[in-house]
Formats: C-alpha cells, sequence, structure tokens
C-alpha cells in the first residue's frame, strides 16, 4: 500500500502488480505461502465430518458468539487474568515510559485488537459444529489467546528492564506470582484418555464384528457411542491405523 501510494494512477491494474512486486521477497514468498496453506485449510475444513450444514444461517451464529465469549471469561480463571495482566502493563507503560519503544508496543497492541477482530469475524464461516454451539470456545480462541500471550511476554520483558526502581521489586513479584498461577494449573492430564486406551485395546482383541463396550466414556467422539452406525468412519481408521486387521463397528451400553 506505502509503494502503491507513491506511483502514479494511469493505470490502477500496473500500478498494483508493480506495488507487489516491490514487497521484499522474503516478505512475499512467506505471505503467499502462508495465504496458500490458510486457503487449503479452509477448503478441507468444508469436508469435515463434524460439519452441521444449514441448521442455523451465518447470522444466528454471530449472535451466539457473545455468550462464547462470556463463557471464556467466566468458566476459568486464564482468560480474564491474562487479560487484567495485559491492561496492566499497557497502563504502566503509558505512565511510565510514553517513549518510541514503548510506541511500536502499543503498535503492535493495536494490531492484535484487529486481528482479533477480524480472526472472530472470520470464524462462523468455518462451519457449525455441535460441540462449540457458541462458535466461541478454548480452541477457536486458540490463535487470540497466542496473541495475548505474546504481547504480554513483550511487554513484560519491556517492563522489567524499564521500570523504576520504585516499582520494580513489586512489578517483578507480580509476574511470578502471575506465572506460579498458570504453571499450577496447567498440570499433565496424560492419564485423562485411559478409558479410550482401554476401549481400543478391547475392540483390537474382540473377534467380533460389532464390539459391545461397557466403558464409560468417549471413544474417538464428543460423546458415548450408543448406536453401531455412528461408529462406522471411526472403524475405518482403526483400520487404516492397522489398530484392528478388519472393520469391527462398537456401540457404549
Amino acid at each position: 500500500w506505502k509503494e502503491f501510494k507513491l506511483l502514479p494512477k494511469s493505470n490502477i491494474l500496473n500500478t498494483a502488480i508493480i506495488s507487489v512486486t516491490k514487497i521484499q521477497k522474503p516478505l512475499l514468498f512467506y505471505f503467499l505461502f502462508i495465504s496458500a496453506i490458510c486457503f487449503y485449510s479452509l477448503l478441507i475444513g468444508r469436508y469435515n465430518a463434524e460439519n452441521v450444514e444449514g441448521k442455523y444461517p451465518l447470522w444466528q451464529q454471530y449472535l451466539k458468539m457473545p455468550v462464547g465469549y462470556y463463557l471464556q471469561f467466566v468458566q476459568k480463571l486464564g482468560l480474564p487474568l491474562l487479560t487484567l495482566a495485559i491492561f496492566a502493563n499497557a497502563v504502566f507503560i503509558k505512565k511510565q515510559h510514553p517513549g518510541p519503544k514503548a510506541g511500536k508496543l502499543w503498535a503492535a497492541l493495536k494490531i492484535l485488537a484487529a486481528f482479533c477482530l477480524v480472526y472472530s469475524l472470520l470464524l462462523p464461516f468455518g462451519g457449525y459444529r455441535e460441540y462449540r454451539q457458541y462458535v466461541i470456545r478454548r480452541d477457536t480462541m486458540m490463535p487470540i489467546t497466542l496473541g495475548m500471550m505474546w504481547w504480554f511476554g513483550l511487554s513484560s520483558f519491556y517492563l522489567l528492564k524499564n521500570i523504576s526502581a520504585k516499582y520494580k521489586k513489586q512489578y517483578t513479584a507480580g509476574i511470578i506470582g502471575f506465572l506460579l498461577i498458570f504453571a499450577i494449573a496447567d498440570e499433565p492430564g496424560s492419564n485423562k484418555n485411559l478409558c479410550e486406551k482401554k476401549a481400543l485395546t478391547t475392540i483390537a482383541n474382540s473377534p467380533e464384528k460389532t464390539v459391545q463396550l461397557n466403558y464409560d466414556c468417549s471413544i474417538m467422539a464428543w460423546g458415548k457411542t450408543t448406536n453401531f452406525y455412528d461408529s462406522d468412519a471411526n472403524t475405518w481408521m482403526l483400520k487404516y491405523w492397522n489398530v484392528t486387521e478388519r472393520k469391527k463397528l462398537y456401540f457404549q451400553k
């Protein structure tokens, strides 16, 4: 856009092409490569087995999104705590160090806010899923959450280097306390899939074509599989992965 504004506008198309060619080659390469990956992701997403076509029009999905955001802020402490930390850092930077480096941090925060808005507006185009009825969920929030963590880390590092001695000890203690809360909450969940692993072992070892399971957990699904027809796609995958030698349907009692 900067190049486009400088060039004569006798032929808009040629001006646009010349402007693009003036972009630094590494930036242009990565931009086109990432854009192609995003387009491919959108394309294969249209064939997702979880898609529910036509149940909710696009405008209804947008109406559901505020509820999704609200739930992200009230269900767990992580997101409100991170938002509060970002707000505190922004206030500190504005009051303590309104210099050129601080200006770059503010610009980065504005870009992050714009990204969050655009990303949120594009989410419903990915299709509706039953397991995320309000569109916004912890997994769909991940790019926003990572962006927030990135800016928090960047701004915290800047403040630790530049904050006045009067507030440095208190600020450092606050950062340590903040990180400890997240570290303690982020306990490993490696044993949470034991039930599902046992169920898959039972399917693999069973001589039956249709296997009845008595496990009270989800098996390659978002809920219990009570109808064996619903396991059809999963059983093909189990055979493809060599978990089973042949296709075996299953259901839970």
